[in-house]
C-alpha cells in the first residue's frame, strides 16, 4: 500500500471493542438519547389517582380495616416505562405506625403489589 492511499475512517479507527467507527458512532448517539431521556422515563408525581384506581385503593384499605385510619400521604405517582404509563402508585400514611401503605397498580388499576414503609409492619405484606 502506498503512503498516498487513503483508507475509509472505519478501517483506520476501531474502538477497543472491535466495532467499526461507522457503526460505533451511531450506536453512541442512540445510547446518548436513552441517557438524555432517562429522567423523562422516571415515575412522575400525580396530584390524584384516576377515579377507578382511587376506588380500587379504597376497597383494598376497607378490606384491611384501614379505610378510616390512613390518610392520603405523599402524592400518587404515574409509574412509567420508556414512553408509556405502566401503572400507578398510591401511598397512604398510617399514623398508628408512622409509615406508609403503598399500592402499585397496573394501568387498568388492578393491584400488583402492596407493601409498607417506615415503621409500619403488617402480616402478609412486604416491607421496604
Amino acid at each position: 500500500m502506498s503512503p498516498h492511499t487513503f483508507q475509509p475512517i472505519s478501517r483506520v479507527i476501531r474502538p477497543a471493542w472491535g466495532v467499526p467507527a461507522r457503526i460505533a458512532v451511531p450506536l453512541a448517539a442512540v445510547a446518548a438519547l436513552f441517557v438524555a431521556n432517562a429522567a423523562w422515563a422516571q415515575d412522575a408525581p400525580l396530584a390524584t389517582l384516576p377515579p377507578k384506581c382511587a376506588q380500587t385503593a379504597t376497597a383494598k384499605l376497607e378490606a384491611m380495616g384501614l379505610a378510616n385510619v390512613v390518610k392520603s400521604g405523599m402524592h400518587s405517582e404515574i409509574r412509567s416505562g420508556v414512553s408509556i404509563v405502566s401503572g400507578y402508585r398510591a401511598r397512604y400514611y398510617n399514623p398508628n405506625c408512622g409509615g406508609y401503605i403503598v399500592m402499585n397498580m397496573t394501568p387498568n388499576c388492578e393491584i400488583e403489589q402492596t407493601y409498607t414503609t417506615g415503621q409500619c409492619r403488617m402480616n402478609g405484606m412486604s416491607h421496604w
